[in-house]
């Protein structure tokens, strides 16, 4: 593996430790997963706590922030703020699914924006419940599937119910509710937003009403949004960000109150975010240094070559097994000084998913081989009305911008 690259931490110090903490912060029930040099004095019960995930906000934004932002020296200043790592793949389909059902990748089965799907013969995006290649929502509905079938059965909001805790999700009303949300997000109530200040009094409102425990969820998505279609050092990118730190000293930390309850504020990412480029991208299915590739992929029923699961920043090809041997040998050459290549069953043995054995599903869903480029590179594969890398900024992949993610925790007072 490249030098550059770092690995999932599971020893206390990664997003995955988060579910069982929450729960115990909650209830008393079982012990918290994170590390205790990432708890500290935040070992304890409380009556409310609110959780924020900042999709794309990942240990690079904070730190370049964290000297100018009053938001940021206060939780440096009243709380703990720790390193962490995102689970592999560094993207926010694991961490969403992660953080709804309390499962961990190797656990959950749902690994990235696509992937191939057995029980549909087909690549999908699973947040999406649709096939591969379309923004558009809901297009399985339409398959011979059931959501439950796509998606773990388990969620964090049945468990914490169960011991008497109340959940509130909040999301942009773009995806709140969603076939996703109704089915990991069981046992909570969704509160859709139209914009970032109403979720924030909002929030705000709902934690000083709090009468039982009770547990708030926040995402936000603008500043990935952002990161993707401009780039994370651009203008825009930062802009966000910016109105987002401001809203926060604003609009939210004013109307925070404990009210004689034990709050615990916490604030955490999926993943950081790697610049890309458009022109820098490896075409497998264009580039000649690959052109023996193509017959060595497998197809579904109809004949049809299977697209990678992944992203640009982690590709999973789906490879004939008579030609696993070869097709790693031919790209190992045309991708030489631009991404490892290396077998999927290499990954998982050295725990990348976590700890072995993974679940049935994730091994049916992926690919057996896989690459990872390196800083400012992506890998992909082109089809004019589907596929195709179009970002200026991307996530995935194990360097340490994608990987590497802020945990922020501080007692409200």
């Amino acid at each position: 593996m490249n030098e550059s690259f770092i690995a999932p931490r599971f020893d206390g110090y990664n997003f995955s430790n988060l579910p069982a903490t929450i729960q115990y912060w909650l209830t008393g029930q079982g012990a918290p997963a994170l590390a205790p040099q990432v708890l500290g004095e935040f070992n304890a019960q409380y009556d409310v706590v609110i959780l924020f995930f900042i999709d794309s906000f990942g240990w690079e934004f904070f730190q370049r922030r964290a000297g100018d932002a009053a938001f940021l020296k206060l939780l440096e200043k009243n709380g703990r703020v720790s390193k962490i790592t995102s689970q592999f793949p560094s993207t926010t389909a694991a961490h969403v699914t992660c953080i709804h059902t309390g499962l961990p990748v190797g656990q959950s089965g749902v690994y990235e924006w696509q992937y191939y799907e057995p029980k549909l013969d087909a690549v999908i995006t699973p947040l999406l419940y649709s096939y591969a290649g379309t923004m558009q929502r809901d297009q399985l509905k339409n398959a011979d599937i059931k959501p439950e079938e796509l998606y773990p059965s388990v969620t964090l909001y049945n468990a914490l119910a169960a011991a008497g805790v109340k959940s509130f999700s909040f999301g942009s009303r773009d995806y709140t509710p969603s076939t996703f949300s109704n089915v990991t997000m069981r046992g909570a109530e969704l509160r859709a937003f139209a914009t970032l200040t109403e979720a924030l009094v909002n929030l705000a409102q709902q934690a000083e009403r709090a009468d039982s425990p009770t547990y708030l969820f926040f995402y936000y998505g603008a500043i990935d949004a952002m990161c993707h279609h401009y780039g994370p050092a651009s203008r825009q990118a930062q802009a966000e960000l910016d109105m987002f730190l401001y809203a926060m000293d604003k609009w939210f930390l004013p109307n925070l109150r404990a009210g004689g309850k034990r709050v615990l504020f916490a604030l955490t990412a999926d993943h950081g975010h790697m610049a890309v480029a458009p022109e820098n991208t490896f075409y497998l299915n264009l580039d000649a240094r690959a052109s023996e590739l193509l017959p060595m992929l497998r197809a579904d029923a109809r004949g049809q070559i299977l697209p990678p699961a992944g992203s640009p920043r982690d590709v999973f090809l789906y490879v004939r097994p008579e030609y696993l041997d070869a097709a790693h040998a031919l790209l190992q050459n045309a991708l030489a000084g631009f991404a490892d290549v290396v077998k999927t069953d290499a990954l998982l043995n050295a725990g990348y998913f976590g700890a072995m054995p993974v679940c049935a599903e994730l091994l049916g869903r992926l690919g057996n081989l896989t690459l990872l480029p390196y800083e400012n590179n992506c890998v992909w594969w082109f089809d004019a009305e589907k596929f195709s890398q179009r970002f200026y900024g991307h996530h995935g992949g194990l360097t340490p911008t994608e990987m590497e993610i802020p945990l922020a925790l501080m007692k409200v007072d």
